[in-house]
């Protein structure tokens, strides 16, 4: 890599996002960048100032790149151009290049483009240098014939200069592996229509014969650039400059991996772009860079919501720190997380997403971007929860039932002996509900059980448990209830909720409610205990005259 510590950057971007993104990215590269928000600024700039590079996207208001190239040819010692342009058309780099542009740069849907930038900077300050360096030797052939050679050998492109007379002056030994040049072949003095006969057998519309006619175009049309597939399956970038004393110098670029690469995210553009599953793509700081269609779809938002925004807003408060504190660690161990993932959709709905986030090495053993793929799985996780809660709920009050009330209770007894703290079971029977439901028929006697089941609900606290234990009979958990008294005055108060009337199809029922209270851990310590012995203080209510309550009392 070459020393930048000191190459200047000018931008030219009406993207200040992206320009501010460019920044970083080359400031990782020692490159110092300065930002211009039009072609018209940036024109006063380099009339100001010294660049070594200047970067100009191609479509933006006002002057187009194209026009900040052309306006570029009156000032002096203008830097050397890259075109950058979400276009990737051959006729729209060709544009570029012939106005003046040293390199062209294809934006991409990932933002790769941005990574391959230093290298593009570096490949055109290495032609720069190159080219002052042919020109040197070629004032002072003899002289410099040593030095000369030694440059060649070490640049990593293919190089030839041919005279005036396209007579072939120098090359370096990249150019003859490149083209599949036999050693003897190449002497100096050579004609350039000598190359053209050795790729004859390829016949006259051959990618080397194109090649070198290119070469000759350069005394009569200036500059030339081409891409040219060779038959040996490599593709080359060819740059061919005309030099002061007529010759021609040409640069010979094996750029087929950048092919394939552009090719692969061509191909991964278009999928990203029409596959049905949701995907957001993050960069290593978690800030959105993009997504696709699907996405949008799936949470309402659109992509210029998004970018540039953590996509953690979208999630829902149903996840606690743990949660996500568990996500990263293994995405950063395992480099890929899978897991469910409640969000919020624009309109406010709840989403259930199965999500499979993956960290993207950026090349350096760096993570360079997360990609998250979606699916929408509200449905069967909502499925789910029904079942669940149907296992362990009365279908009718929507109560817990007597599984979830033991679970409960089990849980009570590990809190209060933990905590020291006791809790109490009220076993509740309905008086007078039987000849309700005889007499008005099962839809009265249901109606009024939800009813009841309503009150108390209402009268217990968020901490206690109201189940249906079956038929008229419930239980009630209360937690941290240590003060006898208390509890007696919740009983009370249950009794009395429970004794106002109950109008169901303009009939009025009044029904009472017996009360029998267990103590943990007075009255036991196992919850088929507590439960005995407090139905066996609801017996003792009921026989002491109903519609009152009774705390448990061993009988003798």
């Amino acid at each position: 890599m070459m020393n930048n510590s000191k190459t200047r950057i000018l931008c030219i971007e009406d993207d200040a996002g992206l320009a501010r993104l460019l920044e970083r990215r080359l400031k990782r590269h020692g490159y110092e960048l300065e930002w211009a928000a039009d072609g018209i600024a940036g024109l006063e700039r380099m009339a100001q100032a010294s660049f070594d590079v200047v970067a100009i996207d191609y479509e933006m208001p006002g002057l187009d790149g194209l026009t900040v190239l052309e306006r570029m040819k009156s000032l002096n010692g203008a830097p050397p151009a890259i075109m950058i342009s979400g276009a990737g058309d051959m006729d729209t780099a060709i544009a570029a290049l012939k106005a003046g542009a040293a390199d062209y740069v294809v934006k991409t849907v990932d933002g790769n483009y941005i990574d391959l930038l230093p290298r593009t900077i570096e490949r055109i300050l290495e032609t720069e240098r190159l080219q002052a360096l042919t020109y040197a030797a070629q004032l002072a052939l003899e002289e410099k014939t040593k030095l000369l050679s030694l440059t060649l050998s070490s640049i990593s492109q293919g190089l030839t200069v041919f005279n005036n007379d396209l007579h072939l002056v120098t090359w370096n030994e990249l150019w003859l592996s490149l083209l599949d040049v036999p050693r003897d072949f190449a002497q100096v003095g050579a004609p350039l229509d000598s190359f053209e006969q050795l790729h004859a057998h390829l016949g006259d519309g051959c990618e080397e014969a194109r090649m070198v006619q290119s070469i000759r175009k350069v005394r009569d049309n200036g500059p030339q650039v081409g891409e040219y597939r060779l038959h040996t399956g490599i593709t080359l970038e060819v740059r061919s400059s005309p030099m002061p004393d007529g010759g021609v110098v040409t640069v010979y670029t094996d750029i087929t991996d950048r092919k394939l690469a552009e090719e692969d995210q061509r191909v991964a553009a278009a999928v990203f772009q029409t596959t049905a599953e949701p995907m957001l793509i993050t960069d290593a700081k978690v800030l959105t860079e993009r997504c696709n269609p699907a996405f949008e779809t799936l949470l309402g938002y659109s992509e210029e919501e998004l970018v540039g925004r953590n996509p953690g807003f979208l999630a829902s408060d149903n996840h606690d720190p743990a949660f996500f504190k568990e996500l990263w660690r293994c995405l950063h161990a395992d480099g890929h997380w899978r897991g469910t993932i409640w969000n919020c959709h624009k309109d406010g709905r709840l989403l259930a997403q199965q999500v499979t986030i993956s960290a993207i090495d950026n090349g350096r053993k760096q993570i360079g971007h997360y990609v998250a793929v979606y699916s929408d799985v509200t449905e069967q996780v909502r499925r789910e929860m029904e079942v669940r809660h149907q296992a362990h709920h009365d279908a009718l009050t929507g109560l817990p039932n007597r599984s979830l009330l033991m679970d409960r209770i089990d849980q009570a007894a590990e809190a209060a002996k933990r905590d020291q703290k006791g809790f109490a079971l009220l076993f509740l029977d309905l008086d007078g509900f039987k000849p309700i439901n005889d007499d008005f028929g099962h839809h009265a006697g249901d109606r009024l059980l939800k009813e009841i089941a309503r009150r108390l609900v209402a009268r217990c606290r968020d901490s206690d448990t109201v189940a249906r234990y079956g038929g008229d009979e419930f239980v009630i958990l209360l937690r941290n209830a240590d003060d006898m008294s208390a509890v007696s005055a919740v009983a009370e108060s249950l009794i009395e909720q429970i004794g106002s009337p109950v109008t169901i199809d303009d009939v009025l029922h009044k029904v009472g409610a017996s009360i029998g209270i267990a103590l943990y851990p007075q009255h036991g310590n196992s919850t088929s205990t507590l439960l005995k012995n407090a139905d066996e203080a609801m017996y003792q209510a009921k026989a002491a005259g109903r519609s009152r309550h009774k705390i448990y009392t061993a009988l003798a």
